[in-house]
């Protein structure tokens, strides 16, 4: 049975493919939407449409069976992408950032860091973005030391920049929609007078060449001893 091939699941099969967010709590859709019309009119229109500028490229484990690390995956421009330019958006299920702390399935205070695939964004929002089951192109955006884009908010006219601005993202075979339940729970235009909601998008912080790996910052917690290190880098003879 050793020489049996062994089939490796498409990454289109890991997520349930999502243009829009998903907001299961009333008062987290409450505050995006109240936050959204406090922001209404600060930020500028978007430029017209552009040719897609991502791609995601799977980043094979060193290991040659797929049993020991499945591949991770990869977000690279296609294009050259100008500093503040937003490169995907990053739909996925919004909760609270105090209901993902406090679940110990989530392991926050072992890790000291958000799962893949998650993100926390502090006040005035104080969310998580959570695309582990359920997002976009965006949720393959990986972290690292030398971070060249960043995750923000965006105000957003209609069904948001999860929809309105795919066109930016070069798009695999899409996996099937969420359920009827979680379609109506996600962000529904109609119900806010003004039109805006907020999304969330992954901008360039600098200029971006053509097939850069884009790379978010670390999402450390600020009582983590990993903010040491660099201290204790610098006084090598702190310990015998």
């Amino acid at each position: 049975h050793d020489d049996e091939p062994v089939e490796v699941d498409d990454w289109t099969q890991s997520y349930v493919h999502i243009t829009q967010d998903i907001i299961p709590n009333d008062e987290t859709r409450t505050k995006l939407r109240r936050q959204a019309q406090h922001w209404r009119g600060i930020t500028a229109v978007t430029a017209s449409p552009v040719p897609p500028t991502s791609t995601h490229n799977p980043l094979l484990s060193f290991h040659t069976h797929p049993g020991v690390l499945p591949p991770t995956y990869g977000l690279h421009t296609t294009l050259p992408i100008p500093a503040s330019r937003l490169i995907t958006p990053y739909t996925s299920t919004i909760t609270p950032s105090a209901s993902y702390l406090a679940d110990p399935l989530n392991a926050y205070a072992h890790l000291g860091m958000p799962k893949p695939y998650v993100h926390l964004v502090g006040p005035p929002l104080d969310v998580a973005l959570d695309a582990r089951g359920a997002g976009g192109e965006g949720r393959f955006v990986r972290n690292g030391c030398r971070p060249n884009a960043v995750l923000r908010p965006v105000l957003c006219a209609g069904a948001g920049v999860g929809a309105g601005g795919k066109e930016n993202v070069k798009e695999g075979k899409k996996s099937p929609q969420p359920s009827g339940k979680g379609k109506e729970r996600a962000i529904d235009p109609d119900a806010d007078s003004s039109g805006s909601t907020l999304s969330f998008g992954v901008f360039a912080l600098r200029d971006l060449k053509a097939g850069e790996e884009v790379v978010l910052g670390w999402e450390w917690d600020d009582g983590n001893a990993v903010h040491s290190l660099p201290a204790l880098l610098k006084t090598p003879g702190m310990f015998p």
